[in-house]
């Protein structure tokens, strides 16, 4: 049986690289090179030396090459994983501050969902492994990650009166809160929807109703082609109506005469 492994570059989990190749090592019964320091007494030499040498071999090659220079002539399994380790795996001032800066700044990125938010999550405290790393700070660092915007009232609801938190608990309640959050977003989407298609077939039957009334205005089934309505006569539109024009001059000598009598001041009669 094949199992495949992700070569290790320095830069991803070296722990979680080790359990790969140790199964990769079980599936070829070679897994007790890894325990062994000396040669066992059922063991003859030679066969002891073929597989730390098959070992090794197999474990190089989930190396890259930059790391390879490291153990290139290591004949020894159980070695060449401690020469690894050392290097590492490693609780240096250096390497601590570089992973504790990534848990204390870790925050939801934009457009990323809680799943693959707390799979980042899961990834980095598997980095911390080999740092203390309190069951409290990995819950409150987990929910400082979150924007308060969307998840505020979570956070209080989800610790008001408790005096600790665990972490399988809070990451449960996390996932199953964004569950029903998408649910509501996706139901009140639905009915937003249903709104809009009801609010348009209604404005397209008040539209008919509209033009449906303006047909019925009395006197407009009666009209024919070229019959103004005003005076009823056929052959004519309203700007050739001959009692419009009239009635359009009786208007104009009215406002005139108005205009003149304005115009004449008022005479005053002096009295000697």
């Amino acid at each position: 049986m094949k199992i495949d492994v992700v070569k290790f570059d320095s830069m991803n989990n070296l722990k979680m690289w080790r359990r790969e190749v140790i199964d990769a090592l079980t599936a070829s019964n070679l897994q007790n090179t890894l325990r062994l320091k000396e040669k066992p007494e059922e063991t003859s030499e030679k066969d002891c030396d073929k597989m730390n040498r098959t070992a090794c071999g197999l474990t190089r090659s989930y190396l890259t090459q930059d790391i390879k220079y490291h153990v290139l002539y290591e004949t020894s399994a159980m070695k060449m994983w401690e020469i690894l380790e050392k290097k590492y795996l490693t609780k240096s001032i250096e390497s601590r501050l570089l992973l504790k800066k990534r848990l204390y700044r870790f925050q939801l990125k934009k457009r990323l969902s809680i799943a693959e938010h707390m799979n980042n999550y899961t990834k980095l405290l598997t980095y911390l492994v080999n740092i203390d790393v309190e069951e409290e700070d990995k819950v409150l660092i987990l929910l400082n990650s979150l924007p308060d915007k969307e998840y505020e009232t979570f956070v209080l609801t989800l610790i008001n009166g408790k005096q600790s938190l665990n972490y399988n608990d809070v990451s449960a309640a996390l996932v199953n809160y964004e569950v029903r959050r998408k649910d509501k977003q996706s139901s009140s989407s639905s009915t937003s929807t249903e709104a809009l298609v009801v609010k348009g077939r209604r404005s397209n039957q008040k539209v008919k109703g509209i033009r449906g009334r303006s047909k019925s205005r009395p006197g407009f089934k009666d009209l024919k082609k070229n019959l103004y309505a005003f005076c009823k006569e056929l052959g004519h539109w309203k700007v050739d109506c001959q009692r419009i024009k009239d009635k359009n001059k009786r208007k104009e000598s009215k406002t005139k005469a108005k205009l003149t009598q304005m115009s004449i001041p008022n005479r005053v009669v002096l009295h000697k």
